[in-house]
């Protein structure tokens, strides 16, 4: 299931950025399906798709666009998140950081989307991988993942570390937490003809500050991506195939399975330690693991 699927027919499509299909940005805006209206419903009481999919739903009704058909033998657990977390992150290094290899790149965050996105550092051949985080645990995993230097940005100067470890300045940054305040720390952690790729959402209204004499006598670009910017049909089954052919451990970004009854349990543990991604098994008998 895609949250943000492709009609196959607009200006955005058919030139290959299918993350803006003009249909897709119905399911933001509205829950709804792609051609309107709900599918849901229980007990007489009309429920909306959220992002088209609704998956904390038993049963679903999707349109077609929202559906990959991917290789039965891909765990339905690794499925789950590549349909995420795993297409925004690497899905950003691969279409923003073409040239990565033997480079320097800085990881902001490393949740679900900036763990995703180290792994697919390390697999183009990125020279260094910075990855800044506060919570020591999820530091851990990015060294388990391929980070090459970490950062605890609550008792380090972030710029400052990022300058000593490249000598002058990151090649790219992806910033994967979506406040102002990384964003543009992470803008100034760059060298020279250097860009900052952000991936992360920031609350409805929130804006940051860029210094314009920096951005220009720098040559410097920031960049917004929206799922990765991925042509998700293509790349979803391309980044499965990695896995099936082991050059992708994507089960490392699983955490805690949930029984689908505990989805609050399993969203409060996302925001207050998980490392990677929990999972909701959409099963009443599964248990917490």
């Amino acid at each position: 299931m895609l949250w943000r699927p492709r009609c196959g027919e607009c200006q955005f499509c058919l030139k290959g950025m299918p993350a803006q299909c003009e249909l897709g940005k119905i399911h933001g805006q509205t829950n709804e399906l792609l051609r309107g209206g709900t599918r849901l419903s229980k007990d007489g009481v009309r429920y909306h798709h959220l992002m088209g999919d609704s998956v904390f739903a038993e049963r679903a009704v999707v349109s077609q666009e929202s559906l990959i058909a991917i290789d039965p033998s891909i765990p339905a657990e690794v499925a789950a998140i590549v349909g995420c977390a795993v297409i925004t992150g690497m899905g950003a290094i691969l279409n923003h950081m073409p040239d990565l290899a033997g480079k320097s790149v800085v990881v902001i965050g490393a949740g679900g989307v900036g763990l995703s996105a180290i792994m697919a550092a390390e697999l183009v051949g990125a020279a260094q991988i910075i990855v800044s985080d506060i919570v020591p645990s999820r530091l851990e995993k990015a060294v388990e993942l391929g980070a090459t230097h970490t950062i605890n940005s609550s008792t380090e100067d972030f710029v400052e570390r990022v300058r000593e470890i490249t000598g002058g300045g990151a090649h790219y940054v992806l910033e994967a937490t979506g406040r102002s305040q990384t964003i543009r720390t992470g803008f100034e952690a760059l060298q020279p003809g250097g860009t900052e790729v952000v991936v992360g959402l920031g609350a409805v209204g929130d804006e940051v500050a860029i210094p314009v004499n920096v951005l220009v006598q720098g040559d410097r670009r920031l960049v917004g991506s929206l799922y990765g910017t991925a042509n998700s049909p293509i790349q979803i089954p391309e980044i499965l195939n990695l896995y099936k052919s082991g050059k992708l451990q994507l089960e490392a970004l699983l955490d805690k399975s949930f029984p689908l009854e505990e989805a609050n349990a399993a969203i409060a543990h996302l925001r207050t330690g998980a490392i990677g991604r929990p999972i909701l098994i959409p099963n009443t008998a599964a248990s917490a693991s």
